[in-house]
């Protein structure tokens, strides 16, 4: 997935999580939380789950969320030249400042002291070198690197607590883009629970920050569940790297095998290493490909996901037991590390699952080996309506026109899915294959999906032609289904579908699996 969020049209985000996918449970019982989707806050999307049985309490959880989150908006963008930050950034004095403000920049100062410089907020000059660098498709040099990193040790501001006023120590930016959006996000579930004591819980994903509070049941005390992606697999609709039970905790991820910088063949991670300069290099077997930590709140979760991928795990895992915060840390050759105690967070069969030989078909030719289906779907707005949401499914049929499997719907209440009819004709009646999708969490933009050749149950498919459907409605945009006839062989193929009013031209890839 290649979004990068932004704070309304503003705020670049560099280390920011987007590899945490919510598991939302099953949408029939009474017990379960209320499900709130919303488009365009802070420039990304907002998944929300309240567990009440009042519908009320629901709708006022929501409105105090999005209002905390408005509030805070306007004090830490950079963008909003009416917000406090952009004028701070648009000023060389002391200017008077909220305590928010001043309590993220302070979490900055924290953790770049803690990381020894691995984390910083100064990055902004070599991120631009490395985007040119790549334009140019010529690394930067060593000693360019060496010069800048120097500078990512120097203060950006300087506070003054007793007089509650902050000054730029430079021309450069103050940007909040490692913390900001997680430090809200925990703010705003905070604020909201504290104003409505009668709600059970709640779980607030702002664009892949996510803040677990309560209970997700009305009738027990039980833990949310959140999974993981794998960095080897992130497409979409790819098996979990495992599952969290959390609660009272925030989780982040930061990882680079999403954004990167390309030389050729050679691939460098957009995390920067502020003491050298280096962006992470992805051809190393033993770098970083992701860092997920469980903290206390979500700023700390970011700041350390970020550390332990530019430290890795031998120096960086040292700095979790002082935080109260747990991880995982995935090396780019698969290699799984986890924290003493990270396992506690886990149900016992999601952290270590044998894998097993995958039988063969009943009857036909068996699908080739390591091929699959990949694409990216591109999706547009329907209108300009702040917080249009979407509906999608996304299905594989055989050549008699039966279901193989779902590979993806989304939507906000799962009632309306029966507006998309075509996919509800074939697999609404069948409640297994509803509750079996994961739903989206990220805000409209490209969204990569896989296929390998097994169906719903996980068992492969002989070789022949499927058809890929893509049906997607908005609230307040039509409806569109289009779909594409996949020649599933042993040679490689490509299939193009034609751009409609919700998505791009979308490029089909049927090869083998990349190693």
């Amino acid at each position: 997935m290649s979004f990068h969020s932004r704070w309304l049209r503003a705020l670049p985000a560099t280390t920011l999580p987007y590899l945490l996918i919510l598991s939302a449970s099953a949408a029939d019982s009474p017990a379960t939380p209320f499900i709130f989707n919303d488009l365009e806050i802070l420039g990304t999307s907002l998944e929300l789950h309240v567990t009440t049985a009042s519908k009320t309490d629901a709708d006022k959880t929501h409105i105090a969320v999005l209002d905390e989150i408005e509030r805070l908006r306007k004090l830490l963008s950079t963008y909003d030249a009416t917000a406090q930050l952009a004028r701070v950034n648009a000023s060389r004095e002391a200017l008077p400042v909220s305590p928010e403000l001043l309590d993220v920049l302070h979490a900055y100062e924290r953790w770049q002291k803690t990381s020894k410089n691995a984390f910083s907020p100064n990055l902004g000059t070599l991120i631009a070198t490395w985007k040119s660098a790549e334009k140019s498709a010529q690394l930067p040099t060593p000693d360019t690197l060496k010069k800048l990193a120097a500078d990512t040790a120097k203060p950006l501001w300087i506070i003054d607590d007793s007089a509650q006023t902050l000054r730029r120590t430079s021309d450069a930016t103050i940007n909040i883009d490692s913390l900001g959006k997680g430090w809200i996000a925990s703010h705003a579930a905070a604020s909201a629970r504290s104003q409505n004591p009668a709600i059970k819980g709640l779980l607030l994903n702002l664009g892949g920050d996510i803040v677990a509070l309560g209970t997700c049941k009305l009738d027990k005390a039980e833990p949310w569940t959140i999974t993981i992606a794998d960095p080897q697999q992130p497409a979409e609709n790819a098996k979990p790297l495992t599952e969290l039970r959390l609660t009272a905790l925030s989780v982040a991820t930061s990882g680079g095998y999403e954004r990167n910088y390309t030389f050729k063949d050679k691939k460098f991670s957009h995390l920067i290493d502020p003491r050298t300069g280096q962006a992470l290099d992805l051809s190393n077997p033993k770098t970083v490909a992701s860092a997920t930590v469980v903290a206390p709140d979500n700023a700390t979760a970011n700041a350390l996901a970020a550390s332990l991928c530019v430290l890795g795990p031998n120096a960086g895992l040292s700095l979790l037991k002082p935080a109260g915060a747990h991880a995982l840390i995935v090396l780019t050759d698969g290699q799984q590390i986890r924290s003493p105690g990270f396992h506690a967070f886990e149900p016992p069969a999601t952290a270590t699952t044998p894998k097993t030989a995958a039988s063969q078909p009943a009857t036909g030719t068996p699908w080739p080996k390591d091929y699959a289906v990949n694409f990216s779907l591109q999706l547009l707005p329907a209108s300009k309506r702040a917080n249009e949401r979407p509906y999608l499914a996304l299905w594989i049929e055989d050549a008699n026109g039966k279901l193989v499997t779902t590979l993806a719907v989304w939507g906000n209440e799962r009632k309306y899915l029966r507006d998309l009819t075509a996919w509800w004709r074939i697999a609404g009646n069948d409640a297994a294959l509803v509750k079996s999708v994961t739903r989206a969490t990220r805000p409209v933009g490209k969204y990569s999906f896989t296929w390998d050749g097994t169906d719903q149950a996980g068992k492969p498919v002989p070789q022949g032609k499927y058809t890929l459907n893509i049906e997607t409605a908005f609230e307040h945009g039509g409806h569109v289904t289009k779909s594409a006839v996949l020649p599933c062989t042993t040679e490689k193929s490509t299939t193009t579908l034609a751009e409609s009013k919700h998505f791009a031209s979308t490029t089909i890839d049927y090869q083998p699996k990349s190693k």
